[in-house]
């Protein structure tokens, strides 16, 4: 084996290992190989996972817009075989992710969606419930919460179900800002719980995540005191670990802290910082939120024109990302300026609008659940129908392969027969003419096709039963792999196979070459030679 088909092998090992591990931690210990591979050392069909996976390495550095404007051109060459198919769902995946770090919730939502009727037609289980948990997080952006809180609690059913702590992890996370986000600590504090025993061997995102949301616990607690202290053990995990979209939070949580130590300067300098962030990463979300906090510090502190100022760039925002909870809340801070002004009619109009958008949101959260529960009705009757057809349509696949191949068995019999009759006419020329009738009566008879379903019974039990064992000993091969090699270890060339799977003997050469590679045996044997010496039954 040469230095670029070790290569291509090695990348396919890694795409075999990454289909779980690109969702997890785990993947770092991957990504270093595949990023120092180039393009001249894989295939062309290797080609756009290679490209994928090191586009990868934008998102992970948080570069979400340029990670956005090359996954776009990638996942347009990706194929129609099944490892593409698998990987451009999870690429879009991560598009959608990023999408909705940026503000672009439209898109993230549209996207996202695309991955669940994927994921579901291909039914990946593991796939679903990553989506799922995706879905949970851009309906929460939205303020969806009741259609978020379903998503969340279904991949997290799962992901318990299946001792996937990673995705446990991901949807507590979820849970924690639909919490947070109600300011309802006293739901906050048993999903930190949950967490906490989970974090002892997480990554240090992971870990630096949960720091994050106890203090936003402690924060609407008003616990000044621990929160203080959990801010100074924050920088004793930090690491080299950073995300400029998660230390805006943490700089407004700073931020917070320093305006409740009367430090005003230190505040306002430290919403400046988060404000250059969230533009830098080119986050309208961010944005959006850090000018309601500041304008809320500011009206607290007496200071509404520079308050207002902020709102009016809030609702500009939420204008261009067409959201309908940054509406929400940037009215509700207007109405709270408006109080603090002493203009109560334009208080009532700020609250008449805060009204309206929250009870818009509430109104499409019920209709999109209702319309979800339609729909998971829907699908399981859709998902039965389906596996009721699927199991009628291999019944009679395996029926028509077993009759073809009674079929071939009686044209060889007939054959060998026709054959044997003609060397004895030879031989003894006195009977020929009752050989002749003979022949004839033969190539004439129905004896086969009388007893059809029973020959076919036969040969279907004689199928099962020499591929069961060969399946216990080649996990890997697939149901048609495991029929070819049957058919090969009964002597029938490529052509005779293809008759009876309804395919081209190309076909089935391709086939056999893929089954040497998994059955990797290293001599020069064939495979039907291969086959019999493995003495199944």
């Amino acid at each position: 084996m040469n230095k670029t088909e070790k290569i291509q092998q090695r990348f396919d090992a890694i795409v075999a290992s990454l289909k779980t591990a690109i969702f997890t931690k785990d993947r770092v210990v991957y990504m270093p190989e595949v990023y120092a591979l180039k393009m001249k050392d894989v295939t062309n069909t290797q080609k756009p996972l290679l490209k994928l996976f090191q586009n990868l390495k934008r998102y992970e550095v948080s570069d979400y817009k340029g990670f956005i404007e090359h996954q776009v051109e990638i996942l347009e060459q990706f194929q129609q075989n099944e490892t593409h198919r698998y990987f451009c769902v999870v690429g879009r995946f991560f598009q959608a992710l990023a999408n909705n770090i940026l503000g672009n919730y439209m898109e993230g939502l549209r996207l996202m969606q695309h991955c669940h009727i994927e994921a579901n037609a291909m039914q990946e289980a593991r796939l679903i419930a990553e989506v799922e948990t995706g879905l949970g997080h851009v309906f929460s952006e939205y303020g969806y919460l009741k259609i978020a809180t379903h998503y969340f609690e279904v991949s997290m059913q799962y992901s318990e179900q299946n001792n996937i702590e990673s995705l446990v992890v991901m949807n507590g996370f979820g849970l924690l800002k639909l919490y947070n986000d109600q300011s309802k600590p006293e739901k906050m504090r048993p999903v930190l719980n949950s967490l906490a025993p989970l974090m002892q061997n997480a990554s240090v995102p992971m870990r630096l995540s949960l720091v994050r949301w106890e203090m936003e616990c402690l924060l609407l607690e008003k616990n000044w005191i621990e929160l203080s202290a959990k801010r100074q053990f924050f920088e004793t995990v930090k690491g080299d670990f950073f995300n400029p979209y998660f230390f805006i939070a943490i700089q407004l949580i700073d931020a917070k802290l320093a305006m409740h130590n009367e430090q005003i300067k230190e505040s306002i300098a430290l919403f400046d910082a988060a404000i250059a962030n969230a533009k830098q990463i080119q986050s309208k979300a961010a944005e959006s939120i850090v000018y309601r906090e500041l304008a809320e510090v500011l009206i607290a502190q007496h200071q509404t024109d520079a308050a207002e100022r902020y709102l009016v760039q809030s609702l500009a925002l939420a204008k261009e990302m067409n959201s309908n909870i940054a509406y929400s809340f940037t009215y509700q801070h207007l109405h709270q300026l408006a109080l603090k002004r002493s203009d109560y009619l334009q208080a009532l109009e700020y609250f008449k609008a805060y009204h309206s958008y929250t009870e818009k949101l509430n109104q499409e959260d019920e209709s999109i659940n209702a319309q979800l529960i339609q729909s998971i009705a829907m699908q399981k009757a859709n998902t039965e129908t389906i596996a009721m057809l699927q199991s009628e349509l291999y019944r009679k696949e395996d029926e028509l392969q077993a009759t073809q191949y009674v079929l071939l068995q009686k044209k060889q019999l007939i054959a060998d027969m026709d054959g044997f009759l003609g060397a004895l006419r030879k031989e003894n020329v006195a009977k020929n003419k009752a050989m002749l009738q003979f022949q004839k009566r033969i190539k004439e008879s129905d004896l086969f096709e009388t007893n059809k379903e029973q020959l076919s019974n036969v040969a279907n039990a004689a199928l099962a039963k020499w591929t069961e064992q060969l399946s216990v000993l080649y996990p890997q091969l697939s149901k048609l792999e495991l029929k070819i090699c049957f058919f090969t270890y009964k002597g029938h060339s490529n052509k005779e196979i293809s008759t009876i799977q309804f395919t081209t003997p190309k076909s089935i050469e391709q086939a056999k070459y893929r089954i040497k590679k998994r059955l990797a045996y290293n001599d020069d044997r064939s495979l039907e030679q291969f086959l019999k010496s493995l003495n199944l039954q």
